[in-house]
């Protein structure tokens, strides 16, 4: 299941829609379409996606800056 959700996590990246992307998954890996929403639901939950990771991470960067005068 975990391979699943890879690529659940890597096709939000390419801004794929909810319905394409567990579309996808069921063709790759022939899973029933219950599942595949489910794992869709866990992923987005859990992780979010790639572009909202990137930002968490800027975020964070920032947020260890310091400024000296």
């Amino acid at each position: 299941m975990r391979e699943i959700e890879e690529r659940i996590f890597e096709l939000t990246g390419q801004e794929a829609i909810g319905e394409r992307i567990v579309n996808a998954v069921i063709e790759e890996y022939g899973i029933d379409n219950d599942v595949a929403w489910d794992l869709y639901v866990k992923v987005r939950r859990e992780r979010g996606s790639p572009n909202m990771v990137a930002l968490r991470e800027r975020i964070d960067r920032l947020g260890r800056l310091s400024f000296l005068r």
